[in-house]
């Protein structure tokens, strides 16, 4: 009993530490109750029992600017507010006076939707690529055409889709927890007849330290796969000097061995620190 009680103490601890460390993160509580329906008709269970899912597609979730000052929403091809302009300031940039739509949550998946516009150029119906993404906050999210879109509440849990835009990079951070706020619109510099949506895109410090490991660790490997070939071809074990990296000794007789591609992957990681 002594043990149970202090195993219990412990995970209640850890439990707090972790509420204390980010109180935006709701940390379920253990559900101990065992329900049992075998000796039970379908017809009798208790519906409000279990938590409801969400088994339609997601709403989506749109990029939007407006003003902040008349609250006036801009149209696709809008880039300000014509009531009120942007503002040149004394260091020279531009105050749009606009603000724009926002959205918190975890990415977690994609998929690609096929729409009923057609394509001109192909004549196939217009494939769109979305983000489902895991709402951490209550925001505003819509259902059906845009011409007759609805308007729906999302809550925190729920999911919501984003269309894949150029200027919004998600591939990196799946699975991690972002906020996302559009900061502009301008002119597409190749295609006049589309625009192109500036954002804001914020992840937790901890997140874009870890992406930033990951990819030096890639790099690190890649080098090192490249040198490693580069060393099985080379007549004797020696790496060019003019990769800036010390000859290796002699290889045997029967060829380059793990021990001299263990070296040279050394080496490269010693002699290029600031490549990465």
């Amino acid at each position: 009993m002594a043990e149970t009680d202090k195993t219990t103490n412990t995970v209640t601890a850890e439990l707090t530490r972790l509420k204390k460390e980010d109180a935006t993160v709701s940390i379920p509580e253990i559900d101990t109750t065992v329900m049992n329906f075998s000796q039970t008709n379908v017809e009798d269970i208790d519906a409000s029992l279990f938590s409801e899912q969400q088994t339609t597609y997601p709403a989506y979730w749109m990029a939007n600017l407006k003003c902040k000052v008349c609250e006036h929403e801009l149209a696709d091809r809008e880039f300000f507010c014509a009531k009120h302009p942007p503002v040149v300031l004394a260091n020279g940039k531009r105050e749009t006076n606009l603000i724009g739509t926002r959205f918190f949550g975890t990415v977690i998946s994609s998929d690609v939707q096929t729409t009923d516009e057609i394509d001109p150029t192909t004549g196939d119906f217009k494939r769109v690529k979305r983000w489902v993404i895991q709402a951490a906050a209550r925001h505003v999210c819509y259902k059906g055409p845009t011409d007759q879109q609805v308007e729906v509440q999302i809550e925190a849990g729920d999911d919501f889709s984003v269309m894949a835009y150029s200027l919004l990079p998600l591939e990196t951070l799946l699975g991690s927890r972002i906020f996302v706020e559009v900061s502009g619109r301008r002119k597409h510099p190749t295609k006049p007849d589309r625009t192109l949506i500036d954002f804001s895109l914020r992840v937790d410090k901890r997140v874009k330290q870890m992406r930033n490991e990951e990819r030096l660790m890639l790099a690190k490997a890649e080098s090192a796969r490249l040198l490693s070939s580069r060393v099985a071809t080379i007549n004797g074990g020696r790496l060019p000097l003019a990769q800036g990296l010390a000859p290796l000794a002699p290889a045997p007789e029967n060829g380059v061995t793990a021990a001299h591609l263990a070296r040279a992957a050394e080496q490269l990681s010693d002699s290029t620190p600031d490549a990465f």
